[in-house]
């Protein structure tokens, strides 16, 4: 899964390079045709070496987690799925399946000493994207854990003092972009290999930072000046839009 103007972008630096060759088929319509060059076959073997090393000796490293995101629409989900294919396993849930991997992580998390250290290299883990107005009804119907040692995101339209109910690692507020899920989705996996310590401090600190900027949110839109201003800017934008230029 590749878009053209990607396609287009990496082949024309390939070709910069001298590694590809690009041949006109055709003129109307236009068609070309793209092969390795004699430097590309030179460096073929290279790299299948540098392949079968990486097979040889980082196969236990390769990233194996799942993502489980809840409320997201379809959409979102196959655009997220496509970006994160190469390290991740995409998979769309329930809030009451988000919460079972919660507890499953508390009593992992608890028994980490009776757990060998080479079971926990290739266990699968796992990150939360969840959204929190499409699954608030949700959230009232299942008991969330206190804490859990689930990396977790949390997408608001706003933030709000409800957030206090869920433990999370990060907040994305709407609208967003995919990037911006994405990166999210980074930052959730360096936590992961944290200790249970220093995630609760990392999760205290979000959520800090989320309630003192819900807090300023709501002093902002409560201003009764704020309100004033608002309305001034909404009547010139409509005098400017229904005036001739």
């Amino acid at each position: 899964p590749i878009s053209s103007k990607v396609l287009s972008d990496n082949l024309e630096k390939l070709v910069s390079a001298g590694v590809v060759r690009r041949e006109r088929v055709s003129k109307t319509p236009l068609r070309v045709k793209y092969s390795l060059s004699s430097a590309g076959q030179d460096l073929l073997p290279i790299i299948n070496d540098l392949d079968r090393w990486g097979r040889d000796h980082l196969q236990n490293q390769n990233v194996n987690y799942a993502v489980l995101a809840t409320g997201l629409d379809s959409s979102i989900m196959t655009q997220l799925s496509a970006s994160l294919n190469q390290q991740y396993t995409v998979e769309r849930c329930s809030m009451s399946r988000a919460v079972s991997v919660m507890q499953e992580s508390n009593s992992n998390s608890n028994s980490d000493s009776d757990i060998d250290h080479n079971q926990q290299e290739t266990a699968q883990k796992h990150i939360l994207l969840i959204d929190y107005d499409a699954v608030a009804s949700e959230l009232h119907a299942v008991s969330i854990p206190d804490y859990h040692s689930v990396p977790t995101a949390v997408i608001v339209d706003g933030l709000s003092d409800k957030l206090s109910e869920l433990t999370f690692h990060a907040e994305v507020t709407k609208p967003f972009t995919i990037i911006q899920l994405c990166d999210t989705v980074e930052r959730l996996a360096q936590i992961i290999n944290r200790s249970p310590e220093a995630q609760r401090l990392i999760a205290f600190g979000v959520k800090q930072r989320a309630m003192y900027q819900s807090v300023i949110s709501r002093a902002i839109s409560n201003d009764i000046e704020h309100h004033e201003l608002e309305t001034e800017l909404r009547s010139l934008c409509q005098k400017t839009d229904s005036d001739p230029l």
